[in-house]
């Protein structure tokens, strides 16, 4: 008679097995997921199109990878917001000029939007090497002026604040701000024509070593009042031109969203009023009405300046 092999250890190597599979795909699904960079969090958001072709543009994706970054983030939006309208915006630009921007917005530290202010650090150093600026309003923290729309985004390698618009490094002081933006060409023929007699403006705008905010008249704000080309300001006097030119001028880097309603003492030491109530509005002593910023936070190496719609008259 043929012996009949029992199958109860068949069974119980069937059950062994299965119950080690389960526990192989209960591990699986205990696995943590593959670490994020910033780079991958970049390339793997829709908002971030225009950055990650940047990113990519400029070879800046393996800097993007390495250990304890703050990565200031602009969004396709930001990017619209400050020229560049799609990814052939960017790759129209130089590559290194493109790498330069995207150094601008890293800081080699990892740092919470509290961690920023809590430094009590005014500026930081960036992998461009040239400072960023941190002020707050009651809005929350500004990085040169511009808000930091979400903060605290976090990577395996750092902390990701996405912010409203493109930071741009500063390269030109003042006044090769102003010699360089066709909608001053006024302004410079009216501090020509002041430095002939007082040199106070011309040292505050071209000086390294201090830092001024520029209330700068717009072309149209000098023809309004009264200058109908820039031969006309030969004919002025340049001790009354520096005058009203130093009334423009104010000690120290002043953002457009950190102003506040009250009076500010310009360079001149005479004062100047702050409305904030409904954008920034600028009143001097003798304005009938108040000058609006209609271009702001043009960063330069020795201050920043705004662009305004009226002369003010101290």
């Amino acid at each position: 008679m043929k012996k009949v092999r029992s199958i109860g250890p068949f069974l119980t190597k069937l059950m062994v097995t299965g119950i080690l599979l389960s526990a192989g795909w209960a591990c699986k699904d205990d696995d943590p997921v593959n670490p994020k960079t910033i780079t991958d969090v970049v390339f793997d958001s829709p908002d971030f199109t225009i950055l990650g072709t940047a990113i990519r543009y400029a070879g800046m994706s393996d800097a993007l990878k390495t250990q304890d970054l703050t990565f200031f983030a602009p969004n396709d939006a930001a990017f619209k917001a400050s020229g560049f309208a799609d990814a052939a915006a960017i790759t129209a630009r130089p590559a290194a000029e493109i790498r330069e921007i995207l150094k601008y917005h890293i800081i080699g530290t990892a740092l919470t939007v509290d961690q920023l202010e809590a430094q009590g650090t005014p500026s930081y150093q960036n992998l461009a090497m040239k400072p960023t600026y941190i002020t707050r309003n009651s809005g929350g923290v500004l990085i040169n002026g511009v808000r930091i729309t979400t903060p605290n985004m976090k990577a395996d390698n750092g902390i990701i604040h996405v912010v409203e618009r493109l930071l741009m490094p500063p390269t030109k002081s003042l006044l090769e701000i102003i010699q360089s933006n066709s909608d001053l060409t006024f302004l410079l023929a009216a501090a020509t024509r002041a430095a002939q007699t007082n040199p106070t403006l011309g040292n505050a705008l071209s000086s390294p070593l201090s830092t001024y905010t520029l209330l700068a008249p717009s072309n149209a704000a000098f023809m309004a009042a009264g200058f109908t080309s820039t031969a006309s300001f030969n004919a002025a006097d340049p001790t009354t031109l520096a005058n009203i030119l130093l009334y423009h001028v104010l000690p120290g880097r002043i953002f457009s969203n950190n102003f506040t309603s009250g009076t500010l003492t310009t360079v001149s030491t005479k004062t100047i009023k702050v409305d904030v109530n409904n954008g920034v509005k600028i009143t001097g002593n003798k304005n009938t009405a108040p000058a609006t910023l209609t271009q702001t936070n043009l960063l330069a190496t020795n201050g920043v300046i705004h662009i305004i719609d009226r002369v003010l008259m101290p």
